[in-house]
């Protein structure tokens, strides 16, 4: 007889831990806040770098944040829209973005004589 009501009332009882407070970390220091609740695309900035670029007659290609794209690809929600020796064109929401070479990295051919 004791046995089905020590049940009875743990069944009553285990829903109510299910509301009970989150215990914070106890080595955390004090007045720490988490930026947990942000989404990770805006805990950080989107940032294009311009690593390189390659047109030819036969192709043209650049190099961006390491990867290596061509016109109507998609780099961070941006669009490559033109690729030229020194720059290129992106378009971040519909608006045109240049970006640049740095001049140490330009090299042009030029014929031997």
């Amino acid at each position: 007889m004791l046995l089905p009501i020590s049940f009875t009332i743990l069944f009553i009882a285990l829903p109510l831990t299910s509301h009970a407070e989150i215990l914070l970390d106890p080595t955390m220091p004090p007045n720490y806040q988490s930026n947990t609740a942000l989404p990770f695309d805006q805990t950080k900035p989107k940032k294009w770098y311009l690593n390189s670029t390659l047109v030819s007659p036969t192709m043209t290609k650049a190099i961006i944040n390491q990867q290596p794209v061509i016109v109507g690809d998609t780099i961070q929600g941006a669009v490559i829209s033109h690729i030229d020796h020194d720059y290129i064109i992106l378009q971040i929401d519909n608006k045109p973005v240049k970006l640049e070479l740095h001049n140490t990295f330009i090299h042009r051919v030029t014929q031997a004589r």
